[in-house]
């Protein structure tokens, strides 16, 4: 007897009914998953290691407000910067000079870093960044792939460097400066990043081979006395 084609054989069994069953279930799954947020089902399951989202509030300054379209930056702020900064708890405070941020394809800021703020170790996968530092002293780290071989590299106005650029995928941290090292303890910082503003999306990667503080929002303070600030007391 001649034998029957393979999708007929499976009719004859009475086979089809369940596979073509098993297809639409299949199918609406996909559906459901594309109609849905990928993102948030990438970041659930694939990387545990994203900082939450930060929500805290960034100053604008007279004449550097983010809606003027040419900004000159000039020193007469940083006295009133500073001291904004050392009063807050993270003895860390941002200006947003950026106009348009959900739309501009360059966010631009100043940050100005109090002695014993610390950033946690991180890299950034869609976006390179770029720091100036205008006034006092930004120790910056930057590592290898897998966390070894830190370096301290000590960036200031009056010193060799005085900015440096991390392409995306680069782990780095930073901290002002301490007073320990002959630094005045506080650094203002020029800030770049290349992408648009999107505050439900988090950005930054959390290393695993360093610690951070509560939450992964901060640095953690033992882990820059201990392995990090250390590296930099040649450089100084």
């Amino acid at each position: 007897m001649r034998k029957l084609p393979h999708f007929r054989r499976l009719a004859s069994r009475g086979r089809m009914p369940k596979i073509a069953a098993l297809v639409c279930v299949f199918t609406s799954i996909a559906v459901v998953f594309v109609l849905s947020d990928p993102y948030k089902w990438w970041k659930s399951s694939e990387d545990k290691s994203l900082a939450p989202i930060t929500t805290f509030t960034a100053d604008q300054l007279v004449g550097l407000e983010p809606s003027i379209g040419v900004k000159e930056i000039t020193v007469q702020h940083f006295d009133s910067m500073i001291k904004t900064a050392k009063a807050t708890d993270r003895k860390r405070k941002m200006v947003d000079l950026t106009q348009d941020p959900a739309r501009n394809d360059l966010q631009t800021m100043m940050n100005t870093w109090i002695e014993g703020s610390y950033s946690p170790v991180h890299l950034h996968r869609e976006y390179a960044e770029t720091f100036v530092v205008l006034h006092g002293a930004l120790l910056f780290f930057t590592f290898d792939p897998d966390g070894s071989s830190p370096l301290c590299h000590i960036l200031s106005p009056t010193g060799n460097a005085r900015a440096i650029v991390v392409e995306k995928g680069e782990w780095h941290a930073m901290t002002a400066a301490p007073t320990s090292l002959g630094y005045p303890g506080e650094a203002i910082v020029f800030e770049t990043s290349g992408h648009k503003f999107d505050l439900s999306v988090p950005t930054k990667v959390l290393a695993t081979f360093a610690p951070s503080g509560p939450g992964g929002i901060e640095g953690d303070p033992n882990y820059f006395a201990a392995k990090l600030i250390p590296l930099c007391k040649t450089n100084a």
